[in-house]
């Protein structure tokens, strides 16, 4: 609806990361270069810490995006409450790595073969593990011994851990010492100012085509930032309901009593779903602050009259409008109790009419033909003895080049000592060759 409205080619400040939305802040430039940092010194670990909604997966999203894949294997997981002993088997499968057996002797053999293989490749490893707070310490122990497995003294395996405030005060206990040296940089990311706020905005809203609309007024913006504390999240948010409020209420101009209107409709959304605020037993709203008056167009602070006042829309009044004008788009008007037709739940499809001209509607779906259980059976056993037979290819095809890598360092030792050897004997057989030109220089009458 937004973006038919203001015609963008796109939701401007949908939540989930998108790397094309990546902002330059001060400190997301600077986080950047810290990630950078540790790149190029393959070895340790990197840190950053954020507030929720700070934009830390959105920058892990953009490192990798930057990542030279032909240098680099960088795999990314998020971590709930991970045990010591399953650690490996997540990182196994974040690098879509299969072990040949079971158990942990299996799962290391197959991790180390990985390292191996990619050094033998010229690759480096790289594993971002997000939402680190939640990390037990003995899980950070093991992934910290993990990091020592090393070729000849160089380091095979790396780290970046990303996670928010609270891991800094794990880093920072005693018993976490081991981990505080092995850390190269740290980072903590900061929210946005109000100037950042602003281009921020503005950025969001170019890259989806904005040409002249919406406005916002630089009250709007200070008023935004105050909402928001600057924090990316908070203002994706906010934004998304200010574009929705101007598509309901056909309004292209936002300023800072719009921005009231939608911040106090979202603050009383979160008291209703969170408990806080108690419905009084004639019908009235519990104890909050009344609804600004809808005369917006001026930033200018009215007290609301009474007979204007009203309680802010709900999310379901927001599902009932869009409702309403998606049947008169598709012109199935309003039904006689004055509600256009409800939506068919997500899982629900209805048939079309038989006369409809909808062409993608009248199209057949091509028969479905389930094969035997028996054949099913026959087919996914054979492909299963085929892809445990590549897999086990694949182990020996890496255990081999292991060997053969070990087989030339040995013999590029073995040509350096023959090297010093032989120099060693032509300098004494030259010794020799000069000794025996002076005897004989002095045996001549």
């Amino acid at each position: 609806m937004i973006e038919d409205y203001f015609g963008f080619s796109a939701q401007p400040f949908k939540l989930s990361p998108d790397t094309k939305f990546f902002f330059s802040s001060a400190s997301h430039t600077k986080a950047m270069a810290y990630l950078h940092y540790g790149l190029r010194q393959a070895e340790g670990f990197i840190v950053i810490t954020g507030e929720i909604g700070a934009g830390k997966s959105l920058l892990i999203e953009h490192m990798f995006d930057q990542i030279n894949e032909s240098a680099v294997s960088a795999a990314h997981i998020v971590t709930s409450s991970v045990e010591p002993e399953h650690l490996l088997g997540q990182v196994l499968s974040a690098f879509q790595i299969e072990p040949a057996g079971t158990g942990r002797t299996a799962e290391l053999e197959a991790f180390e073969d990985f390292l191996f293989d990619n050094v033998n490749r010229g690759r480096r490893v790289l594993l971002v593990v997000d939402e680190a707070q939640n990390l037990p310490s003995q899980t950070i122990e093991e992934l910290r011994m993990l990091t020592n497995i090393n070729h000849r003294g160089t380091p095979l395996f790396q780290v970046f851990l990303v996670g928010q405030p609270e891991f800094r005060q794990t880093l920072a206990r005693a018993d976490m010492e081991q981990l505080r040296q092995r850390v190269i940089a740290s980072y903590h990311l900061q929210a946005l100012d109000r100037e950042e706020t602003r281009d921020y905005i503005d950025y969001r809203l170019s890259v989806v085509g904005r040409t002249e609309q919406p406005v916002f007024t630089e009250e709007a913006f200070d008023a935004i930032h105050a909402h928001t504390g600057g924090v990316p999240r908070r203002i994706n948010a906010l934004c998304t309901r200010l574009l929705l409020f101007c598509a309901l209420e056909d309004r292209t101009l936002i300023n800072s009593r719009v921005v009231a209107t939608v911040a106090a409709e979202l603050a009383h959304e979160v008291s209703d779903a969170s408990g806080a605020m108690r419905r009084q037993p004639n019908g009235a709203g519990g104890a909050h602050a009344p609804a600004p008056s809808r005369d917006l167009d001026s930033d200018a602070v009215q007290s609301p009259a009474p007979q204007r006042q009203q309680a802010p829309a709900s999310l379901t009044d927001v599902a009932t409008a869009l409702s309403v004008l998606a049947a008169e788009k598709a012109g199935a008007g309003p039904q006689p109790n004055g509600h256009a037709t409800p939506y068919p739940p997500p899982s629900v499809k209805q048939a079309p009419a038989a006369n409809s001209d909808d062409k993608e509607h009248t199209k057949l779906a091509p028969p479905v033909v389930k094969p035997a259980p028996g054949q099913q059976a026959k087919r996914s056993a054979t492909v299963m003895d085929q892809i445990l037979a590549l897999r086990q290819d694949l182990h020996e095809a890496h255990r081999g080049n292991r060997e053969i890598y070990e087989a030339i360092a040995a013999l590029d030792d073995q040509q350096t000592d023959n090297v010093i050897q032989l120099t060693e004997h032509l300098d004494r057989a030259d010794g020799l060759l000069r000794a025996i030109r002076r005897h004989g220089q002095r045996r001549q009458p």
